[in-house]
């Protein structure tokens, strides 16, 4: 994920990024999703989006 200044959001745990309220954390590090949620992965805030049959 980045700002709109074009810098990584950075983060030590997925609390710490930005997401809007209809986002919601990962709960696992499993890849699919049902829903688009929010994950710190290596201090990058990552967007994970669900996969689609």
């Amino acid at each position: 994920m980045t700002s709109p200044e074009g810098t990584v959001y950075r983060c030590t745990a997925a609390e710490d990024c930005p997401r809007s309220s209809r986002v919601s954390l990962c709960v696992d590090d499993i890849g699919s999703q049902d829903a688009a949620c929010i994950r710190c992965m290596n201090t990058e805030c990552v967007a994970i989006t669900p996969e689609t049959c």
